[in-house]
């Protein structure tokens, strides 16, 4: 089961504890932020892609299949 933290750094920062990794989150400056990190919206579009990529991953193996590349992309207003 996962579980996150956050914890309010300033400004439109926060430092988030996952699973026993941390990073920042934070918006640009142009909106009260510093650009110390990801925006969470890029960061779910992040988590989507690995999720995703992870399960067709695992399936090709399942397969057997090899000497594949891949490549996910995802965007959002």
């Amino acid at each position: 089961m996962a579980g996150s933290t956050g914890r309010w750094l300033g400004g439109m920062a926060f430092e988030i504890a996952q699973d026993g990794h941390t990073f920042v989150l934070d918006a640009p400056g142009d909106s009260g932020g510093a650009d110390a990190g990801p925006r969470p919206k890029a960061l779910l579009l992040s988590g989507l892609i690995g999720c995703t990529g992870m399960d067709v991953v695992s399936i090709l193996a399942k397969m057997r299949v090899e000497g594949f590349t891949f490549r996910l992309e995802a965007s959002a207003p």
